[in-house]
């Protein structure tokens, strides 16, 4: 025979009825507070309270109705109505929380014809000392069912050894009230030792399968980063919804990220954009900064600086180290505010402060730059330590630069080179470049050409400009790679469009060369402009040579001395030697053989031959200087051994 389901599912109750004994509470069930989520009227939660005879309950929509078992019908309940009306429902349970009533005698005029009653969970109070202490130590700030009075503690502020011993004998004394077992369960993620995380995972589940939206947004956090259970983003997903769609500001901050980042959804900014504001609206620090972040960059919401300050300003003001550094950033590039390197250094410290790992690498920077704070390579130093300590790719890469250079820290390319490669194994593009460049020349590792190619290539595929320029040499010289101009100028264009100085003077040079490209001194000349503006040596001079021989450009003696000089004054020794030479000549500066000889002498010293048979030239004639033939022939020597063709013709007239 088929059953009807409304009829099968009350009898359980029916049967626990006719079973009672006289005299025990037969409606003890319907004790606690209530709310009719079906019937006339859908009302606020009202409370069924023992009287005489059965229970009484204040109705919204109904009135003043007193219940009890009914002495006219077998197996109903009698209604009392505040009109006079009687009525007489059978009781059907639709589950633990959950009941039905469905008329079976009474005025169908007043006596609504099927009601359904859901319990409403009344926090068990934490009445006692431990239950007190236990809201104090480790309730969250954004769980709305915390005691009263209680401002809630942050995660990372939780006394996790104090707050385990409390809240487990909280627990025991008040065993089946979920905010206990939540933050209990908090306690234990705190304390954070495996077993203790797969502890709290268990007291969050408990919690969470009852409805409880800070465990719910809590265990997603473990399924997220599979800390206590298996990392799951499907499930951290399911239940970050599960406690957003209450209006846990945790979980739709927790959801929004996923929804950033694509994990265990599909990727849609537009969705993190609205959880985190819903999120942002409640107050959440995280959230703000998530939300601005996403104006920053534009990422589902048009591009907004200003909305960005806003925000990252809102969760910055509630210690936010995170806010802070994002919002220092701003102040440093001037986005959304005027730029203010004071201010980013105030803000960069006030996150470093708190050990956030890349507001100290931003500052570090700032010390290293004189940027904000008086320029001091030893705090850069102790900044990008702790950073780099933390496993911060960009300080570790930065700490390293200054090893190489020995600023702030004895120089020390052993120590440079293993901090280049912590940051590369992260994927860090100028760490990369930087150990590629150690690689190149030996520095703090064996030379080897094949290792700088492969480490410049990942970074050059990053679009790092440096490592793009530096793999240009190597594919010019073939180096680590084979020789191939072609290869060499189209790196050199990928970093010389991005500003690079010196792939600019690298492409410039096969333009007027002709080396992997069309020959184009025009070409060359403007390259040569763009680096040589930059201060860039090599450009300067090339760009000299360019002026003085009128190629590209129009021939400018005045205009080529100005560059060689600019190169020279670097240091520059082929600059030296050709500003030498207008000097000797007297071409777009006054003649002085005494310059000239002044100037050869720097480059010579630094090895150039042309510099070294040009100054026996003046030795030998006595121009500028005391005439002295054994200085002629030392010099003429020098560069003869490089092979200089004047110095070996002359070395062969004196020997005559």
């Amino acid at each position: 025979m088929q059953i009807n389901p409304r009829i099968a599912l009350a009898l359980p109750l029916l049967l626990y009825l006719c079973a009672t004994a006289k005299g025990e509470d037969e409606l003890g069930f319907l004790e606690g507070q209530w709310t009719t989520t079906a019937g006339p009227n859908i009302g606020p939660p009202f409370s069924f309270n023992k009287g005489l005879p059965g229970y009484d309950a204040n109705i919204s929509w109904w009135g003043q109705t007193t219940i009890s078992p009914s002495s006219k019908y077998a197996s109903h309940i009698q209604i009392d109505g505040s009109h006079g009306e009687q009525c007489f429902y059978y009781i059907s349970p639709l589950g633990p929380r959950k009941m039905a009533w469905n008329l079976k005698h009474g005025d169908t005029d007043k006596c609504p014809d099927a009601l359904v009653f859901e319990k409403v969970e009344i926090p068990q109070p934490a009445s006692t000392e431990f239950a007190n202490e236990c809201d104090r130590l480790a309730s969250s700030p954004f769980d709305p069912g915390r005691g009263p009075g209680i401002p809630g503690v942050s995660f990372d502020k939780i006394d996790a050894s104090r707050a385990v011993s409390v809240c487990q004998n909280a627990l025991n004394t008040n065993p089946n009230n979920l905010r206990i077992v939540y933050q209990l369960g908090r306690a234990l993620q705190k304390a954070g030792s495996p077993a203790e995380v797969s502890e709290a995972a268990r007291l969050y589940k408990l919690a969470a399968e009852q409805g409880n939206a800070p465990a719910q947004a809590n265990l997603g956090y473990l399924y997220e980063k599979g800390l206590g259970v298996s990392q799951n983003y499907n499930e951290a997903a399911r239940l970050y919804k599960l406690a957003a769609e209450q209006g846990n500001a945790t979980a739709q901050t927790n959801l929004g990220y996923l929804y950033d980042d694509g994990q265990g959804v599909a990727q849609n900014y537009n969705e993190a954009a609205r959880l985190y504001r819903l999120a942002a609206e409640q107050g959440s620090a995280g959230a703000q900064n998530n939300l601005a972040y996403l104006y920053e960059k534009g990422l589902g919401v048009a591009q907004n600086y200003n909305e960005a300050v806003r925000l990252y300003n809102l969760a910055a003001e509630q210690g936010d180290a995170t806010a802070q550094n994002n919002l220092g950033r701003l102040y440093k590039y001037g986005q959304g505010v005027a730029q203010n390197y004071n201010e980013a250094a105030r803000l960069y410290k006030l996150a470093a402060d708190e050990g956030n790992a890349t507001a100290q690498a931003n500052l570090g920077y700032l010390y290293a730059n004189g940027q904000g704070v008086a320029q001091n390579y030893n705090e850069a130093a102790r900044l990008y330590k702790l950073a780099a300590d933390q496993g911060n790719a960009a300080a570790q890469n930065n700490l390293g630069v200054l090893y190489r250079d020995g600023r702030g820290v004895a120089q020390n390319y052993n120590e440079a080179a293993r901090l280049y490669k912590l940051a590369a194994v992260q994927g860090d593009a100028a760490a990369q470049a930087n150990l590629g460049y150690l690689y190149a020349n030996g520095q703090g590792v064996a030379q080897n050409y094949n290792e700088a190619a492969r480490l410049y290539k990942l970074a050059a595929d990053q679009g790092d400009a440096a490592a793009q320029a530096n793999l240009g040499v190597l594919y010019r010289d073939g180096r680590g790679v084979a020789q191939n101009y072609s290869e060499a100028a189209r790196l050199y264009k990928l970093a010389a469009d991005q500003g690079n100085a010196g792939a600019q003077a690298n492409l410039g040079y096969l333009y007027e060369k002709g080396l992997g490209v069309a020959q184009n001194y025009s070409e060359a000349a403007r390259l040569y402009t763009l680096a040589a503006d930059q201060g860039d040596a090599a450009a300067q001079t090339n760009l000299g040579v360019l002026y003085r021989d009128g190629r590209g450009v129009t021939q400018n003696y005045n205009e080529a001395a100005r560059l060689f000089k600019l190169a020279a004054d670097q240091g520059d020794a082929a600059a030296q030697t050709n500003l030498g030479i207008l000097y000797r000549d007297g071409r777009g500066v006054a003649q002085s053989y005494s310059e000239a000889a002044r100037l050869y002498k720097l480059a010579a010293d630094h090895g150039n031959a042309a510099a070294q048979a040009n100054l026996g030239y003046l030795y030998e004639k006595g121009l500028g200087l005391a005439r002295n033939y054994s200085e002629a022939v030392r010099f003429y020597k020098l560069a003869a051994d490089q092979g200089d063709r004047y110095a070996l013709d002359a070395l062969r007239r004196l020997e005559h």
